[in-house]
């Protein structure tokens, strides 16, 4: 597994040396140390970090739990507790707005489905689609969503929230590894069975997401998402 070490967020890991203990014994009490335990919880932060490690990259994601609270509540639970996304790939649709998706199929073309209860949709919290942030995906139900999320390669306006419609619910941002998502838009794409436009062999998939723990003192990025 790679070492988790993103926006100088550093995990620590404890290292252990492996071998046979000497015949003489000794004080093994003396010789061990505690494994640093973190007090980090991110139901209490307001602004998780989520990190995509894929096949082309690392994507790192601010949540914005203040403006999309069900939301960023539901992703961080596939994330945290079924690791849903792991194994999963990016798709793209060029006759759609320029997003990038992920969260229903995985590197076998096979669906997956979530088990959780469909999403009221937080389109209205005022957040944009605009280039680098990212949103949850569903159908003509604008209530449907689940699992699917998108990440917006470019500004979006048609994808917000109206007095007229309702659109699509952004929940945060891209912070790093915006070349990333570019690089997987631009992968060229295929026909597959049924589906249109799937990306050619070896998909963008997405090994593990899991969310970075944060140091005390840590702030919220409060620049433009994507710009």
């Amino acid at each position: 597994m790679l070492a988790r070490k993103i926006l100088g967020l550093p995990i620590v890991l404890a290292l252990f040396a492996v071998g046979c203990l000497p015949d003489q014994g000794g004080d093994e009490a003396e010789a061990a140390t505690d494994e640093p335990v973190s007090t980090y919880n991110s139901a209490e932060d307001p602004f998780p970090i989520v990190v995509l490690e894929t096949t082309v990259g690392n994507i790192v994601l601010e949540l914005d739990r203040a403006n999309a609270p069900k939301t960023v509540n539901n992703f961080l639970t596939h994330i945290e507790r079924m690791s849903f996304y792991d194994g999963m790939f990016f798709y793209r649709n060029p006759r759609s707005p320029a997003v990038i998706q992920a969260g229903l199929l995985d590197s076998t073309y096979a669906r997956r489905l979530s088990p959780t209860a469909f999403l009221d949709n937080e389109g209205d919290n005022g957040l944009k689609n605009l280039r680098g942030t990212v949103a949850m995906a569903h159908a003509a139900d604008p209530n449907s969503a689940k699992s699917e999320f998108f990440i917006n390669v470019e500004d979006n306006p048609e994808l917000d929230t109206t007095e007229d419609k309702w659109g699509w619910a952004v929940f945060g941002k891209v912070i790093e590894g915006m070349d990333v998502v570019e690089a997987i838009h631009d992968l060229p794409t295929r026909e597959r069975g049924r589906r249109e436009y799937m990306p050619e062999e070896p998909l963008p998939t997405i090994l593990q997401a899991f969310v970075q723990p944060k140091p005390e003192g840590w702030q919220a990025d409060t620049g433009e998402a994507g710009h």
